[in-house]
């Protein structure tokens, strides 16, 4: 995966090289082209799950942006409206992730989304405490959690 990643980066700086324009667009592009040689090429190199994992990355940052702007809609109304009517929480989240990169981007991610933040790693790395301002059911905000972020990080980490 790494070593498609960085032939894939390098086609894409090919590229800017290329065309003599080293502006971001123009590296998406070669990097695009590059993905796409990659993946015509693909039989001669073997099995490639860059492509299976480029588009977990992909949906999982869809989903993240996403929550990320329905969490801050919601956010806002908890706060603007007369009355703050908001049952936060303390949640203790088993997870499964095994490297400290994926628990790292599963607790940037839930930080990173308002009305919820990473307070503790258990030192086994076995869960996470999160506080969340406003939760009506925790069993649920754990489905959420698992099958939203943790999920996707699982697969990125095979």
């Amino acid at each position: 995966m790494f070593g498609h990643l960085m032939i894939n980066i390098l086609l894409a700086l090919l590229w800017c090289l290329l065309t003599e324009q080293f502006a971001a667009s123009t590296f998406i592009v070669g990097y695009l082209i590059g993905a796409a040689v990659l993946f015509v090429l693909r039989g001669m190199m073997g099995e490639v799950v860059f492509f299976q994992k480029t588009r977990t990355f992909l949906k999982l940052l869809v989903v993240f942006v996403y929550e990320m702007i329905v969490a801050n809609v919601q956010v806002a109304w908890w706060i603007l409206r007369p009355r703050l009517r908001v049952q936060p929480a303390l949640i203790q989240m088993p997870i499964e992730l095994e490297t400290d990169l994926a628990i790292s981007f599963l607790s940037a991610m839930i930080s990173l989304t308002p009305g919820t933040v990473t307070v503790d790693v258990a030192a086994d790395r076995k869960s996470l405490t999160i506080h969340c301002l406003n939760v009506t059911d925790i069993e649920a905000t754990k489905r959420q959690i698992k099958e939203q972020f943790e999920k996707p990080l699982r697969e990125l980490e095979r």
